[in-house]
């Protein structure tokens, strides 16, 4: 099954990190940027840095953008190997079944 597109953009931004292409504190493109590059709305942004931000790997500032979080940043530059969190992801989450009782 293929990606939906919030999980692209999270996947690219996620190896774009790992490749080092944003460090350590390092500001990521702007939502705006991205939808227009992705072809996509905000929200479908919005929805990809939610992903990341889950995972830990970006913290984000309401004004002030997001950025790669600095200290996963290190601990992956530290170990020489890429950590599974950094890793894209291609299976989707878990949605808990509802049953009637």
């Amino acid at each position: 099954m293929p990606l939906l597109k919030y999980e692209q953009i999270a996947d690219d931004l996620r190896t774009r990190i790992a490749n080092g292409e944003f460090g350590p504190g390092e500001l990521l493109p702007s939502g705006r940027d991205l939808a227009e590059q992705w072809s996509v709305s905000r929200a479908t942004v919005v929805k990809a840095y939610d992903v990341l931000r889950a995972d830990g790997l970006v913290v984000a500032r309401q004004g002030a953008g997001s950025r790669v979080h600095g200290r996963r940043g290190a601990d992956r530059a530290s170990c020489g190997r890429t950590p599974s969190w950094l890793k894209p992801r291609h299976g989707r989450r878990a949605v808990p079944a509802t049953g009637g009782a």
